[in-house]
């Protein structure tokens, strides 16, 4: 069918060539008129009347628009039950792994930064060492995809991603991804002078004596 045929045909022989109001009838059609009269804009020789800045000012300003409202509720949500914290730092210790996304995505935060936590204490922890400590895997699967993530970033006690992994996970799942990375430094130190590995056997001897100490106890009191 030629679509100058159909009821959805617009005459455009009378739009304005002022640039201001040639943008303001455009936002009109993209607002209030369905697809298929819109399809038939873009298709008629009217087109030739605007120069393309008018649809792409237009379709700028709203998503950027979207995307100021959009980060202010998201913000919004973390701020609000926790007025001193890092929104983004807070997903990711909650494990909000959607919300994460959005603040990367759509926030372009730096994934590298760091920030407060929902006390408002800023101990060094980024976003890789927060979802890290919680052990939240789908947010460090995430991050482990962007080339430019700085796996061996350090809290204020030195402690590394794997150092805290070694101390805080007990899904071995972490340490696996951090170990297979090509840009991991296996041998860095925390402030104390230890590295991941030795805290993860000190934490592998702790918890032998600590279950053979409770089996000891339970064998004493059963007699």
């Amino acid at each position: 069918m030629d679509h100058h045929d159909n009821k959805y045909t617009i005459n455009f022989k009378h739009f304005p060539q002022d640039a201001n109001a040639r943008c303001h009838s455009l936002e009109q059609i993209i607002l209030f008129l369905d697809v298929k009269s819109l399809a038939n804009f873009i298709l008629t020789s009217a087109i030739a009347q605007y120069d393309g800045n008018s649809i792409s000012m237009f379709s700028v300003v709203r998503l950027n628009k979207f995307k100021t409202d959009m980060m202010y509720e998201l913000n919004r949500k973390y701020l609000d039950p926790y007025p001193n914290c890092t929104p983004y730092i807070v997903a990711c210790e909650l494990g909000h792994f959607d919300d994460f996304k959005k603040f990367v995505t759509i926030g372009n935060i730096d994934i590298n930064s760091t920030g407060k936590n929902r006390t408002g204490w800023n101990g060094g922890y980024t976003s890789l060492l927060i979802a890290t400590q919680y052990e939240h895997i789908d947010i460090v699967k995430y991050l482990l995809t962007f080339d430019h993530i700085n796996i061996n970033a350090s809290n204020d006690s030195g402690m590394s991603a794997l150092h805290t992994a070694a101390y805080h996970n007990t899904n071995h799942e972490i340490i696996q991804m951090f170990i297979m990375h090509p840009n991991l430094n296996i041998n860095s130190q925390n402030s104390q002078g230890w590295t991941s590995v030795c805290i993860f056997m000190y934490n592998i001897v702790y918890i032998f004596y600590k279950t053979n100490y409770l089996l000891e106890k339970l064998n004493y009191k059963s007699l």
